[in-house]
């Protein structure tokens, strides 16, 4: 978010921090409509992930995993990303 909010470009950032510049796209866009939640408790719930999908999203039983990460104690920790409201 920070990032984001200092003018950084989506590939630098995705690069710096280890997603797909598309991910950041998605943020982006959710910020932009309103839609992506407290900025301000993302930035601190997102310090804590590690993404360990590859940048790929995950094919499951149930459908697909936009971005799959772990917590620091190990939690597996799903994100879904919608373009208009859910």
């Amino acid at each position: 978010m920070a990032l984001l909010k200092e003018g950084a470009e989506s590939h630098d950032i995705a690069a710096q921090i280890g997603v797909t510049p598309g991910q950041i796209a998605a943020v982006k866009a959710h910020i932009s409509m309103g839609t992506y939640g407290a900025a301000s408790n993302a930035t601190e719930a997102e310090a804590d992930l590690a993404i360990t999908d590859d940048d790929r999203e995950q094919a499951v039983a149930s459908g697909r995993i936009d971005i799959t990460a772990r917590d620091q104690e190990g939690t597996i920790v799903v994100v879904e990303l919608k373009v208009g409201a859910a």
